[in-house]
């Protein structure tokens, strides 16, 4: 097992003002998820006095880049925080009880190095590691849920699509809510299913909502200086409609594209800035619609630059597919939009996500995604727009959605777990 950490933890313990925290995630602090939604906040919850220590499962392409672990460790040193990594398995079920076993032997250590008094689990397979944890140290653990990841794999076709496996996950889900010392939810609508029993036995515990957040200081709209100089040419003067994120089974990609084409035959200056870490998929399909290459711009753009680069979008599509694998989502997207100043275009999710667009009133919620109803949103995306919405919008959803607000629900979480 290969495990590499920093030695700055007893630093940060010497002035922190309650017990050290664990927190486990397979996904990569290298990773622009890991950088928006893991980072952040223990940074911040460091900062109000409790101490982590950080347990990750890194992409040996991330890895690769010795400058970015560098500068890393370095911030979380800062901060007082140690850096242990592991080097991240795919390739089926064997990889993922790999990865599981190197977690709970690295994790059984750091609790007896560090004194660890809770751990935080960041979605279901780390959690799944904690609960064995407790089992064998007696340390109690936050399940982060981030929404049913279970059901999320059976629509995308994957894991758990046989009935009697399935039958056993959800058993399995039900345990690790039930046990838990505390539950975090994305959603208003899945912390209710935990309260009511729906995912297990909760009485007495906490269930709490803390959506996906966004720093709205970073996402202020500002000059499109990151942008580079030839990608500003192209978007001077247009209608600069965004996508934005990873093309996979939650995305109706695909839908999305047929709606900025009914734009464009409102609006022939608009343009299609597509933000992507899979570009090569994304060109092939806009291969697949008849769009000429000076409508539409793909590019890879590190998480620092994501807020210059949304400041450069009027409107930003968030078709999704809905179901319940989708009632415990908030897409951090959605946040950044708020922040940054684009007008959401949003269907599917769940309804919680869709009443958002609709308190933030800056942008546009489809019931569904028919011809008729892309050509009408087309046409509300191509008439003239109200700025003065943008600024109401940002302070209707901060409350909610910035890294402020978020931040504080998890501190009154681990104060009142304290």
């Amino acid at each position: 097992m290969n495990i590499v950490a920093s030695n700055s933890l007893q630093q940060g313990f010497a002035s922190a003002t309650h017990a050290p925290i664990l927190y486990i995630t397979l996904n990569g602090v290298l990773e622009p998820l890991g950088q928006s939604q893991v980072l952040p906040y223990i940074f911040a919850l460091s900062r109000r006095g409790f101490p982590y220590a950080l347990l990750s499962m890194e992409r040996q392409r991330d890895l690769a880049d010795e400058g970015a672990v560098e500068r890393l460790e370095r911030e979380l040193g800062a901060h007082g925080i140690t850096w242990a990594h592991l080097p991240y398995h795919t390739g089926g079920i064997g990889p993922v009880l790999q990865n599981c076993w190197a977690l709970f032997w690295a994790g059984r250590r750091l609790i007896r190095s560090e004194r660890i008094r809770l751990v935080h689990a960041r979605s279901y397979v780390a959690t799944s590691v904690a609960w064995a944890l407790r089992l064998v140290t007696g340390v109690p653990y936050v399940f982060d849920m981030r929404g049913y990841w279970i059901d999320e794999s059976v629509a995308e076709g994957r894991w758990f699509v046989r009935p009697f496996v399935y039958r056993v996950a959800k058993r399995l889900e039900r345990r690790l809510v039930a046990d838990a010392a505390a539950v975090t939810t994305l959603t208003g609508l899945q912390a209710d299913d935990v309260r009511t029993g729906k995912l297990g036995n909760r009485a007495g515990k906490a269930a709490v909502t803390i959506p996906t957040c966004a720093d709205y200081g970073m996402f202020a709209p500002r000059e499109l200086s990151v942008v580079p100089p030839e990608v500003r040419a192209r978007l001077e003067g247009k209608l600069v409609i965004g996508l934005v994120g990873s093309i996979n089974a939650s995305y109706r990609v695909e839908d999305c594209l047929r709606l900025f084409q009914a734009v464009l035959e409102r609006r022939p200056e608009a343009h299609l800035l597509c933000l992507t870490q899979q570009p090569e998929a994304m060109a092939q399909l806009l291969s697949h619609f008849s769009l000429t290459q000076n409508s539409y711009t793909v590019r890879t753009v590190a998480h620092a630059e994501m807020p210059g680069w949304l400041s450069a979008m009027d409107w930003g599509l968030l078709l999704m597919n809905e179901g319940i694998a989708k009632r415990g989502s908030m897409p951090t997207k959605l946040a950044e939009f708020f922040a940054a100043g684009v007008r959401p275009v949003m269907a599917g999710c769940n309804p919680e996500a869709r009443d958002w667009v609709r308190r933030a009133g800056s942008g546009i919620v489809l019931e569904d995604v028919t011809d008729a109803a892309l050509q009408e949103a087309a046409a509300r995306i191509a008439s003239a727009v109200n700025a003065d919405e943008l600024a109401r919008a940002r302070e209707a959803t901060r409350p909610h959605f910035s890294l402020e607000s978020g931040v504080a629900r998890y501190e009154a979480l681990l104060q009142d777990l304290a």
